[in-house]
């Protein structure tokens, strides 16, 4: 499978999920189905996130807020392609680091 038919599929998923009268049952089908064809894992690169939202679907049906907030994580998936499944480390945060090496190997010469 490539990256294409994964947001092919997660956008038919979604498509039933946001009918006012979603066939859950179909729901939970397509994502067992879909969750069996992504293994194994490292042969497509893939948000984390798609693993939650294909293993969650009775905590959908239940809680609409939670709900709401993994289809707005898939869809923009679907949408775009992208994912950022972690917050990039912020330059700065690398200075205290570079200071302690730096005082250790000013120890280690002196």
């Amino acid at each position: 499978m490539d990256t294409v038919t994964l947001r092919l599929r997660l956008g038919d998923i979604l498509r039933e999920e946001e009918r006012a009268d979603a066939d859950w049952g179909a729901v939970e089908r397509m994502c067992r189905d879909l969750y069996l064809s992504l293994e194994p894992r490292s042969e497509l690169d893939y948000p984390h996130v798609v693993e939650h939202f294909l293993s969650d679907v009775d905590i959908r049906a239940r809680d609409a807020d939670y709900g709401k907030s993994q289809r707005i994580e898939i869809a923009r998936f679907v949408v775009t392609g992208k994912f950022a499944d972690s917050k990039p480390v912020p330059g700065w945060i690398l200075i205290p680091f570079a200071i302690a090496v730096t005082a250790l190997l000013f120890c280690l010469l002196v």
